[in-house]
């Protein structure tokens, strides 16, 4: 009874592992050559995605590298020697990527259970013929700000989602090679016993396969240009692809994404956070994600808070608790989380470091905003004020009522109605008026509109 208990299990496990286990072989054919159409097809991506939750993300970083593990022990063994010599000329490279650990993902906002930084990442790579367009990454993370502003612990964490999608992509490259040792052995398997194997399913699946005939070939003396060509050609596509990956591995450590993290262009105005040690920039900046998580609202729109706060009279103001024992006096600094001590931090540079730690400076080169010179490949997300110039055309009658912000002392526009384009000119000025080219119109606020195009000027009173 206990044996079946035993082989009942076993065998739920291994259906449960067939039938859930992750898609390896995912499509990498998504390219989008063209710069535009990229920005236009991530902005429709974006939309698509429903709203970040926080719950442990569903990472198949085991799965992924046992997988890479296994393929690579079957390709370095001697019935495959001098077949993927190529492939395997990298694997130093890929066991540095083994060696890494993706656990900082986890934790953060996730949409259909895996982190949303990784969708994103994993989007920019898959659509570029270079695995880390940096120009593309920083068009996908404005677009993603402007829409909702990523938190700073996903952009800390990009460079660990980048490495994962490597890792899928290492794993797919792998999964081909383990494909062409299958053919490999079928044609080994048909060289022994060619009689029997004419009647196998893999045989007659494969036998117009260039790739297999290629294996064939080889085994009888046959010199066959085009199926070894083919050959030669799938293994140089791996071992580019494999070139391409590393490469960006390389380059990606001396990317900064930390630059992108949508406050820094709020923080950065200020000299105690520039002057800043690496160390402090990161609490202060982990403290602004907490705070704004709590309040739940937008850490561009928490920043905007700070910002105002230290406009008014009641910021840096902290508390400090003075004592003095066996004749020496010392002061302990009292601050909570909240965003009092934030402001506190940006009102001097000691109190930043004192606050928030470190006071020791660390590499420039490694610095979050190196000395505040900031190169942002990407446009600057701007918070507008709203305007409402009240311009209808109902009825074929033009009318003009706006309500602008203090501001704004003027705007000029150009309006279509029914093909013909009219100018309006809206000004401050003593008292309201209402001008058609340089008359002056009384009693009305309507104008008539009709295929000559006309040119208004709307005057409202400046308070």
């Amino acid at each position: 009874m206990i044996y079946a208990i035993l082989v009942f299990v076993v065998a739920l496990s291994l259906v449960l592992l067939i039938a859930f286990k992750p898609k390896i072989r995912e499509e990498y054919a998504l390219k989008i050559p063209d710069f535009n159409k990229f920005e236009a097809d991530y902005s429709a991506f974006v939309k698509s995605l429903p709203l970040p939750k926080s719950e442990t993300a569903r990472l198949n970083e085991t799965y992924y590298k046992s997988q890479i593990r296994r393929v690579l022990r079957r390709l370095a063994s001697k019935r495959y020697r001098g077949i993927f010599d190529e492939i395997l000329r990298y694997k130093p490279e890929i066991k540095q990527l083994l060696a890494k650990s993706f656990e900082a993902l986890s934790p953060l906002p996730t949409t259909y259970g895996i982190p949303r930084i990784v969708k994103i990442v994993e989007f920019c790579v898959q659509s570029s013929q270079n695995p880390l367009d940096t120009e593309r990454i920083a068009a996908a993370f404005n677009v993603q700000n402007a829409f909702r502003t990523l938190s700073y612990a996903e952009i800390s964490a990009a460079k660990d989602a980048i490495r994962y999608v490597f890792l899928k992509r290492v794993a797919v490259v792998l999964q081909n090679m383990e494909i062409l040792s299958k053919m490999k052995r079928i044609a080994d398997k048909y060289k022994k016993d060619p009689a029997s194997l004419s009647l196998d399913k893999n045989y007659r699946a494969l036998k117009d396969n260039k790739l297999f005939l290629s294996f064939c070939a080889d085994n009888a003396n046959f010199d066959s240009a085009i199926c070894n060509d083919t050959r030669e050609e799938f293994l140089t596509k791996a071992k580019n692809e494999l070139a391409k990956i590393f490469s960006a591995c390389d380059t990606l450590d001396r990317v900064d994404f930390e630059r992108f993290y949508a406050p820094m262009q709020i923080f950065s105005r200020y000299d105690a956070f520039l002057n800043a040690s690496e160390i402090a920039k990161r609490n202060f900046l982990s403290l602004v994600q907490e705070l704004s998580d709590r309040e739940n609202i937008d850490e561009y729109l928490f920043a905007i808070r700070v910002d105002n706060y230290l406009k008014s009279a009641n910021f840096g103001h902290i508390k400090i608790l003075r004592t003095s024992l066996f004749g020496k006096r010392s002061a302990t600094v009292l601050c909570g989380k909240d965003i009092s001590t934030l402001g506190a931090g940006l009102s001097s540079d000691i109190l930043m470091n004192l606050i928030f730690g470190g006071r020791n400076k660390q590499n420039d080169k490694q610095s979050t905003l190196n000395n505040g010179k900031i190169e942002n490949s990407f446009e600057k997300l701007i918070k507008y004020s709203n305007v409402n110039f009240g311009i209808t055309t109902k009825n074929d009658r033009l009318k003009i009522s706006p309500s602008l912000p203090t501001f704004i002392k003027k705007a000029d526009l150009c309006i279509s109605h029914k093909g013909t384009e009219h100018k309006v000119h809206i000004k401050r000025g003593e008292e309201r008026a209402l001008y058609l080219g340089q008359t002056k119109l009384t009693g009305t606020s309507n104008i008539v509109l009709s295929d000559k195009p006309l040119d208004v000027t709307c005057i409202i009173e400046d308070k």
